[in-house]
């Protein structure tokens, strides 16, 4: 593994992907007040906020935490820490 610190940037970003439209899921199927959507429309800005409030913090943190992990694991095999 090369280079650890951009694998666990990918690999953090995509789940942290999978959570956003998981939670976008979540709000939308539970729209009892009709704040995402309703029979006038759909509310895309407070919808995509949602998701990008929830994808930030997670991929930021799957991202460290899996490129420090991969980082170490490459040092201890003897690798280098890319």
């Amino acid at each position: 593994m090369r280079a650890p610190w951009k694998t666990g940037a990918l690999v953090g970003s995509a789940i942290g992907l999978i959570v956003a439209v998981a939670i976008m899921y979540v709000a939308w199927d539970h729209n009892a007040q009709g704040e995402i959507h309703n029979k006038t429309g759909v509310n895309w800005g407070y919808w995509l906020l949602i998701g990008a409030g929830w994808f930030v913090p997670a991929a930021a943190l799957l991202s460290l935490l899996l490129g420090s992990l991969l980082a170490l694991v490459s040092r201890l095999r003897g690798r280098g820490a890319g």
